[in-house]
């Protein structure tokens, strides 16, 4: 789903399987309203802010043409532009380890996105620090999502699935005894086959049997890592086991997350979170809006908006739509 100023882009694809952005919805609408608009003093209208802002809620690739026109398009017509984009794309593919039979996705796609000039992008979560390589990358704060799935949950212990989880998050969730795993991975083909879970505080048993458990981490896909975190917490002994990802997929229905955890909390950083979801899915997966793709603090109607730049009413004009 792509974004301008809050307001949904309307696109669709020609037969030949080209875009088709011929009708972009309200916002640019009003904009074309607005030059066609004079003040008392026979002065145009402008919009208020000469930075426009496109929200691209990840749903797949084929979105990618959308948002590099829809960013030239802004720019023609007298604005700068800029993205914010909860997801990254490629985020895995932050290295690579054969120079000649993999590609660099994540290096490419930055060349790409950087090639549109955005004033600055604002991501969620980002997976590796290889992100940086997007130029005027913001980082939004997700501490806001872990403290509200922790004031619903109330854990009485915090697991991070990996050393890379805790050393991101630990510091930013004071006054939690956590634990972390130890992937236990097949370098040949890449599958991680088991997991240890370190106890650096070295909590006794007796104290953490069957208490409930809050496992955080930035991405989920099919789950494998979660599973095995759970299937190890489960041997100790711990209690119920909720899961928080920042980033999650539509393949998680395809793994066995949901045989272990009793709720996993996730944002509206990608599209599939705004799905409607079914079976497990649908009772399971709790979401915390974090409403990126509305710069102005939350939904505005187009009357509202029409209110902010000072347009009359459409009644008002005797305009149609």
């Amino acid at each position: 789903m792509i974004y301008v100023e809050g307001f949904e882009v309307n696109f669709g694809w020609f037969p030949d399987g080209t875009p088709a952005l011929t009708d972009l919805g309200p916002f640019f609408g009003m904009l074309d309203e607005m030059s066609r608009t004079f003040d008392a003093l026979g002065n145009k209208t402008w919009y208020f802010t000469d930075t426009l802002s496109i929200a691209w809620i990840f749903g797949n690739y084929s979105e990618m043409p959308i948002v590099d026109m829809l960013a030239r398009h802004i720019k023609d017509l007298g604005y700068k532009v800029e993205l914010t984009m909860p997801y990254i794309p490629n985020a895995r593919m932050d290295r690579k380890k054969n120079r000649i039979t993999e590609v660099f996705t994540l290096k490419y796609f930055a060349e790409w996105l950087n090639s549109l000039g955005f004033e600055k992008v604002m991501v969620l979560d980002p997976h590796s620090p290889a992100s940086y390589m997007i130029n005027h990358l913001e980082i939004m704060d997700v501490r806001s999502f872990h403290q509200r799935v922790i004031d619903e949950v109330k854990p009485d212990y915090i697991v991070f699935p990996d050393k890379g989880a805790q050393e991101r998050y630990a510091n930013s969730i004071p006054g939690y005894k956590f634990f972390y795993g130890q992937k236990v991975r097949n370098w040949k083909t890449g599958k991680i086959e088991g997991l240890d879970i370190i106890n650096p505080a070295c909590v006794p048993a007796s104290e953490y049997k069957g208490k409930k458990v809050l496992v955080i981490d930035d991405i989920c896909s099919r789950g494998g890592t979660f599973t095995h975190t759970a299937l190890e917490l489960e041997k100790m002994g711990f209690g119920e086991l909720v899961l928080a990802i920042t980033h999650c997929e539509p393949t998680i229905e395809l793994g066995d997350v949901f045989k272990h955890y009793a709720k996993v909390y996730t944002t509206d950083s990608m599209h599939y979170a705004l799905q409607t979801k079914k079976c497990e899915a649908a009772e399971k997966i709790c979401i915390i809006p974090y409403g990126a793709q509305y710069p102005y603090g939350g939904e505005m109607s187009v009357d509202e908006m029409r209110a902010t730049c000072n347009l009359p009413a459409k009644e008002e004009r005797g305009c149609a739509g």
